[in-house]
């Protein structure tokens, strides 16, 4: 767990994302530290009307040495996925500022609306391909020691039977 940084979202941020919950046609909100504060730095639309196809304007919103946070609607319309972007190759200062104040952001906004996070250091990180791959991870079983693995089995078997 990493330590608060103590800053916190400005009332632009705060009145950008509201704006942004009742703005279907918005798709991304670009989110950056400036002077010990969370502030928007812009919004952009969907291009395709499909997540994995307008992952590829990240390539334009994003620098590729400054960390920043993307909010990205969701193709469901009302959920987010938080997209925490912070290259190997920016300021460990910048690094450092981005991980400890990603909690108080998402708790800023409320958090009911952000339904999933991906964590990005690269652009590369952030193509339909690797958003696949995000997917397939989160739906992939959970691992199990041997042990787990054989006390499912029998819940399983007993359920079975019961049927």
């Amino acid at each position: 767990m990493s330590a608060a940084s103590g800053i916190s979202a400005s009332e632009d941020l705060l009145r950008e994302f509201s704006n942004a919950l009742t703005d279907p046609s918005v798709r991304f909100l670009k989110i950056a530290i400036q002077n010990e504060a969370l502030v928007p730095q812009g919004s952009w639309p969907s291009n395709a009307n499909d997540l994995s196809k307008d992952l590829a304007q990240l390539d334009d919103i994003l620098l590729p040495d400054v960390p920043a946070y993307i909010l990205a609607r969701l193709d469901t319309g009302s959920d987010w996925l938080f997209i925490s972007y912070v290259p190997d190759t920016a300021k460990v200062r910048d690094k450092m500022l981005y991980a400890s104040s990603r909690a108080a952001l998402t708790k800023a906004l409320g958090g009911q609306a952000v339904k999933d996070t991906l964590f990005a250091t690269s652009k590369k990180d952030l193509t339909p391909e690797s958003y696949a791959a995000h997917l397939r991870h989160i739906a992939a079983p959970q691992p199990m020691s041997a042990r787990e693995a054989e006390l499912a089995e029998i819940q399983a078997a007993e359920r079975q039977s019961s049927t």
